[in-house]
């Protein structure tokens, strides 16, 4: 289940972001990991198909942690993240969420991490 890989990507930044810090070991679990995400997704709008569902949520947050993470690298670097980026973030209420600035001001992460303990 495409589940399964995404919690597997997740949790592998995240030990990085608590521990050490070190943004270049986030680099490199990320291009391990994320090609065969973007590879299940193939052609599809979303993950799982063209309609959203639940793991396109906890992806896109995952996407926005890791841009944030590169200092907003991971979209200009990787084309197709940036368009699923872009197709989850358009979503009607989500887009209407994001208008807001109200994410900016959450953390990722708990205040001990070393990444993403403060807001954007």
């Amino acid at each position: 289940m495409i589940a399964n890989v995404v919690f597997d990507l997740k949790m592998a930044i995240t030990r990085p972001q608590y521990m050490s810090g070190d943004r270049e070991e986030i680099k490199k679990i990320v291009e391990a990991k994320l090609p065969p995400i973007m590879k299940f997704r193939g052609e599809h709008k979303f993950l799982t198909g063209d309609s959203p569902a639940w793991i396109d949520f906890l992806f896109f947050e995952l996407v926005e942690n890791l841009e944030f993470v590169s200092e907003g690298k991971l979209l200009a670097e990787h084309p197709k993240v940036k368009e699923y980026h872009s197709n989850v973030a358009s979503l009607p209420k989500l887009a209407e969420y994001i208008a807001s600035g109200a994410e900016k001001k959450l953390p990722f992460n708990n205040k001990m991490a070393k990444l993403g303990a403060t807001a954007w």
